[in-house]
């Protein structure tokens, strides 16, 4: 019966096949490195993988186009919506939080969203990106904390991209 990793400890084991294991030592031998820091490090890469792909929407440049209309100028909520929102699950506010152009009041030295290189361009970059229309980037607020961003990449090719980034 497999074991639940303990996500309070530094340490991790696990069994696997004496093929497999021979054959990650030959890589880790190949890249110069003990089998540790081999596996640690193929496994940090699959995870930032998985968690960027999970954070990205691919979406057309006629939808991304639509996106971002409406976030520059988002419509009322009425009534059908704010009935609509409070049917869904899980979290509810996030649907009535207002999305603002990124800004210099908005305390993002604060924010983290446990990209460290996604964190610095926020903090450094971002709003130059905004104002020269190379990327959009779009900020929810909660109690003038900043929670959310929308980071939009524009691309010359037939889809864009767009990266939500949530507060850890």
């Amino acid at each position: 019966m497999p074991s639940i990793a303990n996500e309070n400890s530094e340490r991790m084991s696990l069994r696997v096949a004496a093929t497999a294991k021979a054959k990650l030592v030959r890589a880790a031998a190949l890249r110069n490195t003990d089998l540790r820091d081999f596996v640690t490090q193929s496994a940090l890469r699959e995870a930032e993988a998985v968690i960027e792909e999970a954070e990205t929407i691919k979406v057309s440049k006629r939808d991304h186009v639509c996106i971002l209309e409406l976030l520059e100028n988002p419509p009322k909520p009425n009534a059908k919506l704010r009935a609509a929102i409070a049917g869904l699950p899980g979290n509810r506010w996030l649907y009535l939080m207002a999305w603002e152009p990124i800004a210099k009041s908005q305390g993002r030295a604060v924010f983290d969203c446990g990209d460290r290189q996604m964190n610095e361009f926020l903090l450094r970059f971002a709003r130059q990106s905004h104002g020269q229309n190379a990327s959009k980037t779009f900020c929810a607020t909660d109690d003038s904390v900043p929670t959310i961003f929308l980071h939009s990449i524009r691309s010359r090719l037939r889809q864009s991209s767009m990266r939500l980034c949530l507060m850890h």
